[in-house]
């Protein structure tokens, strides 16, 4: 577990994310193999607020190996944490709106390849808001207003060929005056492509055309095609769920499936838990 000082900084925990949702993409990190010590990576806020990840001098101590931390102005380190590794996400800028500068950092608190990861974001300003706590690894998107949100990915890996092949949705995020709120429905229509922000065009779900539909719907012959024509429609089907459409979605299981299939397999995306709007 990483060692911890009493923070006076706000500090948004993300909670435990394993090592492949947080992984994916290329942060500035230390790891517990590091063979000298020092500063691997650093950023510098504009309050003076320092956010960096150090390779301990202890090289007997694997899961106290790194370290992440915010130094303040005067030089006093007033957050730490200590694991088998530690990151610098590369996104940084204004998260919540108040003005000031938010750094990300992870500390792996497990070892090996599917490690466990504790992210948090620590907003360099005084006084702190309150703690918001997640349970995903988030994608930061900068919208076309300038606002930034976290995009949730939703991996539904029971329902895919194999867990890399699986059907995906997304949720979307802001922080507003110290609380996480879900804003998906605001930004359905760029989730689905029909008013898409560029922004979040990564997220889009996938759109199928007709001829696709009609080869995946006749069920004579499952080729690889028409098995990955069906994991887009699920995942077109979770995001129209999602987004409160439920007309769409089972219009769309209608079209992808065989007319002995479609009403069943409906059933089980809508009746899939994680794609329900939190209360």
């Amino acid at each position: 577990m990483p060692a911890g000082l009493p923070s006076p900084l706000p500090l948004l925990a993300l909670g435990l994310l394993g090592s492949v949702a947080v992984g994916q993409r290329p942060e500035p990190e230390c790891h517990y193999s590091a063979t000298t010590a020092g500063v691997v990576a650093s950023r510098t806020a504009r309050s003076g607020f320092v956010a960096r990840v150090v390779a301990t001098a202890d090289t007997s101590d694997p899961e106290r190996r790194c370290a992440a931390e915010v130094v303040g102005p005067d030089g006093s380190v007033v957050w730490r944490g200590e694991g088998f590794g530690a990151r610098l996400d590369p996104w940084s800028g204004d998260l919540d709106g108040d003005g000031t500068e938010d750094v990300v950092l992870a500390i792996e608190e497990g070892g090996g390849n599917r490690g466990v990861w504790r992210s948090v974001i620590i907003g360099l300003r005084w006084p702190p808001p309150p703690v918001i706590e997640l349970g995903f690894a988030p994608d930061f998107v900068t919208a076309a207003n300038g606002r930034t949100f976290l995009v949730e990915l939703l991996a539904f890996y029971g329902l895919g060929p194999s867990m890399a092949e699986s059907p995906v949705a997304f949720r979307v995020h802001r922080i507003d005056r110290g609380r996480l709120r879900d804003v998906t429905v605001a930004h359905c229509p760029s989730l689905l492509g029909s008013a898409r922000d560029t922004a979040f065009a990564r997220h889009a779900a996938p759109t199928l055309d007709s001829t696709q539909l009609a080869r995946s719907r006749t069920g004579a012959d499952v080729t690889y095609e028409v098995v990955q024509v069906r994991v887009d429609a699920m995942s077109r089907i979770l995001q129209l769920g999602i987004c409160g459409d439920d007309a769409g979605a089972r219009a769309l299981a209608r079209a992808t499936w065989p007319a002995a299939e479609w009403a069943d397999r409906y059933r089980l995306l809508s009746d899939n838990p994680r794609q329900r709007q939190p209360d």
